[in-house]
């Protein structure tokens, strides 16, 4: 008798976003991003208020009008800067805001895009277990960081409102046929409707586990585990090119490191046949 794997996914559709708690906090940075020379409003982008060591002591996503809303945790000297994806970051100087006061600022940036110089890519690539090892990895990983803690930034300040379906199946076990699903649709607000676990579970007990009643949980990394330094010292990066769908792209992607020795995540991109050490 062939015996079924029970594989449960979850499909989560977002419908709409919307506002987040605002903290206690008296001291309030308002203002815009707007581009240094035309002053046209520029389009969302993360804003991070720094403190005199510049350490970052709150973020937020700007609107499409280039509109921001920063609260601190106390009055004192902070720094602003602006992170888009795709344009090297802009900080402003030390801006002076008083306990219990609200400081309205225009943060005048440079569209200055980020350039990457040739890239090319080896099947004898080393591994890099920070993507900031190494020059190329290190241009494209820092813009998908932003990306990254654009969307865990999200899923932890902002409630949303989901429409989420869940199911589960029994797939025979070479996982082509589909004996039973059942599933139903969930709908409302939630802070984050999909989340991994931590990432040092993840990195400490693999990413694939079997149950005592023989059902098998295939577990994902989301953006706070991507961004983990238990993810990032237990996985190599690379640099890879898109040769197929849009050639002349660029992408990154990951795999674990050699002597791991349990079940793990890569992603090596269909854009390759065979990305390095893939």
């Amino acid at each position: 008798m062939v015996q079924d794997y029970r594989l449960v996914l979850l499909l989560n559709v977002l419908l709409a976003a919307y506002a987040a708690p605002v903290p206690l906090w008296a001291q309030l940075v308002r203002g815009q991003v707007v581009d240094s020379t035309s002053g046209v409003p520029v389009g969302t982008g993360f804003v991070v208020l720094l403190d005199r060591a510049n350490h970052e002591v709150a973020r937020a996503l700007s609107t499409s009008d280039g509109r921001f809303t920063l609260h601190a945790p106390s009055g004192g000297l902070y720094r602003l800067r602006s992170e888009r994806i795709g344009y090297h970051a802009h900080e402003s100087p030390l801006l002076p805001l008083p306990a219990d006061t609200t400081v309205v600022y225009t943060l005048k940036v440079i569209a200055f895009p980020v350039m990457l110089g040739a890239v090319e890519v080896r099947g004898d690539d080393e591994c890099q277990t920070n993507p900031e090892h190494a020059a190329a990895t290190a241009v494209v990983w820092e813009e998908v960081r932003k990306a990254l803690a654009a969307t865990a930034w999200d899923g932890t300040q902002q409630l949303v409102n989901y429409r989420s379906y869940s199911y589960e199946r029994d797939l025979s076990i070479d996982l082509n046929l589909v004996s039973r699903e059942e599933g139903h649709i969930v709908a409302g607000p939630a802070v984050q409707p999909y989340a991994s676990l931590p990432a040092a579970q993840l990195a400490r007990e693999g990413y694939v586990a079997t149950h005592q009643d023989g059902a098998t949980s295939y577990y994902l990394p989301d953006a706070r585990v991507l961004l983990d330094e238990a993810f990032l010292s237990t996985h190599c990066f690379h640099v890879i090119r898109d040769t197929v769908p849009q050639p002349g792209q660029l992408g990154l992607a990951f795999e674990p490191v050699s002597d791991r020795a349990i079940s793990d995540v890569r992603a090596c991109s269909g854009w390759m046949r065979r990305p390095p050490s893939c």
